[in-house]
């Protein structure tokens, strides 16, 4: 894979052409998205369900 991108760079260096946009956009990161309360709520005591299970084994 970064044999591959490091030949893509070196044809598009060699011959002028930028980067594809779609290289960029695959950089971005986004933000997580906000959990509720009963979605906190749900985790927590499955966590707790998990951790239970755990210490009575």
């Amino acid at each position: 894979m970064r044999l591959w991108r490091w030949l893509k760079r070196f044809f598009q260096r060699l011959f002028g052409k930028k980067q594809t946009p779609l290289l960029e956009k695959q950089r971005r990161v986004e933000p997580p998205k906000q959990l509720t309360d009963a979605e906190h709520e749900s985790l927590f005591l499955e966590l707790l369900t998990e951790v239970n299970d755990g210490l009575s084994r």
